[in-house]
């Protein structure tokens, strides 16, 4: 009679909790999963705390929560937009219980700063990245994207492009950037500068990269001055000049219409020099700088670019760094 008893109270058991998961648990998942704005997720108390509530199981627990960031990334497929509260919090709960869990950094930080212009939740994540994993390139690399794209910020940008391109991995177009933005914000000599600096400590086709860089940046006064001369000449002549190597001729410019590359200077009809190999001006390329803040978020878009190139290329989220599994 005992035995008969205990089996119907197990499966009396067993029925009510499979009807409350039913009726209860699985509908207000549901409910929540679908919410658009959700404010009652459970926010991290901190490493120590998340380390002691896991069990003895960080990295496991670390693992579910980064894999609730990539469903909710999952959701451009069905043309939705993942909920950005929930990146944040998933994604600080896995990194409070592995710090040094560098992909759950670095694709929520890139996919906050591509989709949603958020500046400050990728900074935040990146800055703790930065903390835990110090020798990654990619933490200083990012946020000087942010700074230069979203916050129009280029000495903060070259600022902390130069720390990148020290640090080993760097891609080789990193010095560049950080002396291009640089330049851009009136520091030219500075940016010359940081250049010659990086071309004696760089190597191989970083280092081919940085002078190229530099002849660019040493061009700029020569092609500003067939500007002036071409705007000169117009207001004399009513018309434009047949050729840049016209305007040396009549003595409104002394130097030769060639860059520092050798390659021959023309003029569009808004008397801008170029040539070709410095189709985009500086001047031209800053008016980008805090662009990518000023638009809203495209789901689709996959064409975000650096001052030196398509970045989106080149910053893809990137495998499983050497830091998962080895928490401190």
């Amino acid at each position: 009679m005992m035995p008969l008893l205990r089996w119907l109270a197990l499966v009396g058991l067993f029925g009510s909790a499979l009807g409350l998961r039913l009726y209860r648990i699985d509908d207000q998942f549901e409910h929540r999963r679908h919410a658009s704005d959700v404010r009652d997720l459970i926010q991290s108390p901190g490493r120590a705390q998340m380390r002691a509530l896991s069990m003895q199981h960080p990295l496991a627990l670390a693992d579910l929560f980064w894999l609730s960031c990539v469903q909710e990334l999952g959701r451009f497929v069905e043309k939705h937009e993942p909920r950005v509260i929930r990146l944040k919090t998933w994604a600080q709960l896995a990194t409070d219980l592995d710090p040094r869990y560098h992909q759950a950094y670095y694709v929520v930080a890139i996919n906050l700063t591509v989709y949603n212009k958020d500046a400050e939740g990728s900074d935040r994540l990146l800055e703790k990245g930065r903390k835990n994993l110090p020798h990654k390139w990619q933490y200083p690399f990012m946020l000087g994207y942010n700074a230069y794209f979203l916050e129009g910020d280029l000495r903060k940008a070259s600022r902390l492009w130069t720390e990148a391109a020290y640090m080993p991995g760097a891609p080789r177009f990193v010095p560049s950037l950080a002396a291009r933005s640089r330049f851009q914000a009136g520091d030219e000599k500075q940016a010359e500068a940081l250049l010659l600096t990086m071309i004696d400590h760089l190597s191989g086709r970083h280092k081919e990269d940085a002078i190229i860089r530099l002849k660019i940046l040493r061009s700029e006064p020569i092609l500003r001055a067939y500007d002036e001369a071409c705007r000169t000449y117009f207001e004399q002549n009513g018309t434009l000049p047949a050729s840049a190597d016209e305007l040396r001729l009549v003595g409104l410019v002394s130097h030769p219409a060639r860059d520092l590359f050798g390659e021959p200077i023309t003029l569009d009809e808004n008397c801008r020099a170029r040539t070709e190999i410095i189709f985009v001006r500086e001047d031209e390329a800053k008016q980008r700088a805090g662009s990518k803040g000023k638009k809203a978020g495209n789901p689709g878009a996959n064409n975000e670019e650096s001052p030196d190139g398509n970045l989106k290329s080149q910053v893809t989220p990137a495998a499983r760094g050497d830091g998962h599994g080895q928490s401190n």
